[in-house]
């Protein structure tokens, strides 16, 4: 695996310009150029009047310089780091191409549930680390957990849509649970795992015991929502049914847009951590884990970037899996829906139009972001304790 941040390219020239931007609009505004921001023309008043102006230029060079070179010693520091995740996988108990389902029970006869994770990034996000393990918080709390590994697509996978991942796999997968524990399985999705998670309720016969949504987008074009139009669709579809995937660097610079200078300022922070603290771990364990994702098959692509954020589908009541219009307002299942409140890829508003869809459906609304709901130091109080308490009510 080559360490990220990926596309770096991308990362490297969005810093390079964002920062001499700064040396044009010094440069523009001595020319009369109007401000845009009538908040910025106070700051820059107030600054002309208490600093030596002629120096300025000079000095705002050496700043983008000193910035550039902690971006990028930060990024040589991640590099160079000696840590790498090597955790233990979970058991494999049932495989059909490249799917697999993990088991993380520890022997006692608990409850099942199935978690379902995204195609889009690795599953390993939900057991990272030792006390970084959603899963494993999950078997010491009285569950059975067995969660969906997707992997990359194989050569059985290469022409799935989404339909094929819920026939095909996910209703397998239950099936199997079913025979082996004689009980429906608390079900969970995490992100696109929810919307995976939402249809396999609504298909098999025998309903799950209860379902978990966490950071589930439905509404692609409410508030916070990226936009991707008809045509950029179009566009895309056309690329990716050449090269045959959506590649991982495309995925990564689309959701990078959604905060363009994130990666920037993360690698600047991480050039001055203690390199041999837990929290240097963890940012290595967690960048790694973003480098590591897999490409979208042609059809998953149409069905996610066409289907979903370009016509929003599922908000307005046509999304289909294997024919049927995916429907939540039809659940009578106990649900819970996880909202966290600074969630970049998934806009609480996109989430919380699926929690009001469903009946009786309660929502907890933490102030976390969307990867930090599983990996924060805050995750296990404000996210996996309430849902575990939740959980444990619906016996």
């Amino acid at each position: 695996m080559n360490r990220g941040p990926i596309p770096l390219p991308l990362h490297l020239n969005l810093a390079h310009s964002c920062w001499q931007s700064a040396l044009l609009g010094w440069h523009a505004s001595k020319l009369g150029w109007p401000i845009w921001s009538p908040a910025f023309q106070h700051n820059a008043s107030e600054f002309s009047a208490t600093q030596n102006i002629a120096e300025f230029p000079a000095a705002l060079t050496r700043e983008i310089q000193n910035r550039a070179a902690q971006f990028q010693r930060g990024i040589q520091m991640y590099h160079a780091h000696p840590f790498r995740r090597t955790l233990p996988i979970a058991k494999t108990i049932w495989q059909r191409g490249t799917t697999r389902l993990l088991d993380y029970g520890m022997g006692q006869n608990t409850q099942p549930l199935l978690m379902i994770p995204s195609l889009v990034n690795r599953a390993y996000i939900l057991d990272l680390l030792p006390d970084k393990s959603f899963m494993h918080y999950l078997a010491k709390n009285g569950f059975h957990p067995m969660l969906v590994d997707w992997d990359a697509p194989g050569e059985a996978e290469k022409d799935f849509g989404l339909s094929d991942y819920v026939t095909d796999r996910l209703l397998p997968v239950y099936d199997f649970i079913l025979s082996q524990h004689q009980m429906p399985p608390h079900v969970m999705g995490y992100c696109m795992g929810g919307n995976f998670a939402l249809a396999l309720a609504q298909l098999t016969p025998q309903k799950p015991r209860s379902l978990t949504l966490m950071a589930t987008a439905w509404d692609f074009h409410a508030a916070g929502m990226p936009r991707f139009t008809a045509d950029k669709a179009q566009q895309l579809l056309h690329m990716v049914n050449t090269t045959g995937e959506l590649s991982v660097e495309w995925l990564q610079s689309f959701f990078s847009a959604l905060d363009p200078f994130g990666a920037v300022e993360k690698f600047m922070r991480f050039a001055e951590k203690d390199m041999q603290s837990d929290s240097a771990k963890l940012f290595v364990a967690l960048e790694d884990w973003l480098s590591d994702g897999v490409p979208l098959t042609p059809r998953v692509t149409a069905d996610t970037m066409q289907n979903w954020y370009a016509h929003n589908t599922p908000a307005r009541g046509q999304w289909e899996i294997a024919g049927q219009k995916i429907l939540p307002q039809t659940l009578g299942i106990p649900t819970l829906a996880v909202l966290p409140q600074h969630d970049r890829i998934v806009s609480p508003a996109s989430a919380a139009a699926l929690a009001t869809l469903i009946p009786g459906a309660l929502s907890l609304s933490p102030h976390l972001g969307h990867i930090g709901m599983m990996v924060s130091r805050d995750a296990d109080k404000m996210v996996w304790e309430p849902v575990v308490n939740w959980l444990k009510n619906q016996d």
